[in-house]
């Protein structure tokens, strides 16, 4: 029997064939140095598998009563010792390494779950410390999600449907509200609903049990939009009030032909000639303290509120000014 002995590097073994039973050694300046036997085919030889039943070639790290190693001060150290395995850091990227340094001797190969195909992959190591390939086994995140769709449901112990018991369908999305102003109101238990905001401004929420909110818009009490008016006649608009002048001629208010309940109108004389140039108020078919009739306002500095109750009484009237 004939033994030859040879050696150089990996990248030379890779391109030489090592006849039936030349020994070659590669790498041995390196820290993993290899040793390789020829069988006369193989292109790199085969690799020697010299049984070390003393050694333990992979470790484990274990933290007892917690999940995390902190570091106290920056001068602390993360440190293993063992076998087969190494821990190095480096603070310019935040990441610590762990280094097996026989991956060569057992002809493994790093794995990289940060970047390329096994990005986000769940990677499964074998028992001799080598990656299981994606050829043997797959399991993203849309594995996952088929997996947990298939115990996911009511009196499972998992309910993706669910946040602390209470099912999605009973939370409220974006769309049940559509415009600015839009409220959220109760209609009964536990069911909300909509109350849209009022199309009118100077608007106020109060309370109505004859709606299914409980809730609707309603006018601002004494709350009016005032102009100036000194034309010879006018119509008034419920809401609103008027500071007339009467300078140069007698002023005419037309108040609302369809007033509703609780209406207002105010009227004030603002150049204080009331008395020489009149203010007339119509109204408009309706009653006005009971009668049909206009009202005069004949004297200086009158100011007047008109209060819309009912068919029959009409505008209730409220004067002041110098009379």
């Amino acid at each position: 029997m004939r033994i030859q002995l040879k050696r150089g590097t990996s990248a030379q073994l890779a391109t030489y064939t090592p006849v039936e039973g030349e020994l070659v050694v590669a790498d041995i300046d390196s820290a993993s140095p290899s040793l390789v036997v020829g069988d006369g085919s193989t292109a790199g030889g085969k690799i020697v598998n010299i049984p070390l039943a003393s050694l333990n070639y992979f470790g484990s790290i274990a933290v007892t009563g917690s999940n995390t190693i902190t570091a106290a001060t920056a001068s602390e150290a993360l440190t293993y010792t063992g076998d087969g395995l190494s821990i190095s850091a480096n603070d310019s990227t935040n990441t610590v390494t762990f280094t097996n340094a026989y991956k060569s001797f057992f002809g493994l190969t790093d794995v990289d779950i940060t970047s390329g195909t096994e990005a986000n992959d769940m990677v499964l190591i074998s028992g001799d410390g080598s990656q299981i390939t994606s050829a043997s086994f797959t399991e993203k995140a849309s594995a996952f999600m088929a997996a947990i769709l298939t115990v996911d449901g009511a009196g499972s112990t998992l309910d993706a449907d669910s946040v602390d018991g209470i099912h999605a369908a009973a939370f409220m999305t974006n769309d049940t509200v559509t415009t600015k102003g839009d409220l959220l109101v109760a209609t009964a238990s536990s069911t909300p609903a909509r109350l849209g905001v009022s199309s009118d401004n100077d608007k106020i929420l109060i309370s109505d049990s004859t709606t299914n909110t409980g809730m609707k818009w309603g006018t601002v009490p004494m709350n009016f939009t005032w102009s100036e008016k000194n034309t010879a006649t006018f119509d008034a608009v419920a809401g609103e009030g008027y500071i007339v002048d009467s300078t140069q001629q007698a002023v005419t208010v037309v108040l609302p032909a369809s007033p509703t309940f609780g209406q207002q109108i105010k009227i004030m004389d603002g150049a204080g000639t009331a008395s020489t140039s009149n203010i007339i108020i119509n109204p408009n078919g309706n009653n006005i303290q009971g009668s049909a009739a206009n009202v005069t306002l004949s004297y200086d500095k009158a100011t007047v509120t008109y209060t819309y109750y009912n068919s029959t009484r009409g505008w209730l009237q409220d004067l002041s000014g110098i009379l």
